[in-house]
């Protein structure tokens, strides 16, 4: 009689954590080891942090309570900071959503963030699907600190959009005012280097 086979488990849990991590470890070489987001590079639109700054595995709140929560990492992230949701911040975050829209099938791989500052945004009229996180939770009393991109700069007036990789490095700012289709082209560029195939 034939001993029986038995299967080599540790190899494939192996496998399919190699498989898993492989976009992400993809994305990360190709922002931080090729010219993608640098001058002259293919996706130049935006501007690189340098080194790629790393933000906690927050959880993430859904601002108008219609859907699951989710957490930071997992997902490329368009974040925006601000103190409350005033106008200039709701235009910002209805930008975001149009951004993800356009990014076409592979749009379940993005999410939208709004980070907010000293009383939130309560009241604010957000587009569905809107996640919120309260700043303190990143920043403690030092507001703004994690989005900083120089001395004496100060996110909360920026109205700047950053995009953050799946492993949670914030790695591109884009000034207010960037042409939409600039960032809709520097994510489908990544969100197709990153793997995940037609997904």
């Amino acid at each position: 009689m034939q001993p029986e086979r038995r299967g080599r488990p540790g190899l494939v849990i192996f496998l399919i954590a190699v498989i898993c991590a492989a976009p992400m470890v993809l994305s990360y070489v190709l922002l931080n080891y090729t010219d993608i987001g640098r001058a002259g590079g293919t996706t130049s639109h935006g501007n690189l942090i340098e080194p790629p700054r790393p933000l906690p595995d927050l959880p993430l709140r859904d601002a108008a309570g219609s859907g699951p929560d989710g957490r930071l990492h997992g997902k490329w992230t368009i974040i925006y900071v601000s103190r409350g949701c005033d106008d200039r911040c709701q235009a910002a975050l209805r930008a975001m959503q149009e951004i993800r829209l356009a990014s076409g099938r592979r749009m379940h791989r993005v999410q939208r963030l709004l980070v907010t500052y000293g009383g939130g945004a309560e009241g604010a009229e957000m587009p569905p699907g809107q996640l919120v996180v309260d700043g303190a939770l990143l920043d403690g009393m030092d507001e703004g600190r994690s989005f900083r991109l120089a001395p004496g700069d100060d996110p909360l007036r920026a109205g700047r959009l950053y995009l953050c990789d799946p492993m949670g490095n914030l790695m591109m700012s884009y000034p207010e005012g960037t042409y939409q289709q600039n960032i809709v082209d520097d994510l489908k560029h990544l969100l197709r280097y990153a793997g995940g195939g037609a997904g």
